[in-house]
């Protein structure tokens, strides 16, 4: 897991799966995509337990207040953040 509770290989599996591409602007779509299927994965699976995977969500939603723009090149941090705290809303 990384730093914040999520699963990078995961992430990066859910890319190679659905090989979406962002166009200009477009970064935080595809990477909320990855952001937010492998945490709803690794629940399913049983990797994060229910309290987990609500407490991931609650962190994405607190983390996503920092998020300025969401039409930047490359989807970061609080970007990403946001795109995954709307999906679950």
């Amino acid at each position: 897991m990384s730093e914040n509770g999520s699963s990078t290989l995961v992430h990066e599996l859910v890319h190679v799966a659905t090989r979406l591409e962002a166009e200009k602007g477009g970064d935080w779509i595809v990477e909320g995509i990855a952001e937010y299927y492998s945490l709803k994965l690794m629940w399913r699976s049983g990797t994060l337990t229910d309290s987990r995977y609500k407490a991931m969500f609650d962190k994405y939603e607190e983390w996503a207040k920092q998020a300025g723009r969401l039409d930047v090149d490359v989807a970061r941090g609080p970007v990403t953040a946001r795109a995954v705290a709307s999906c679950e809303t």
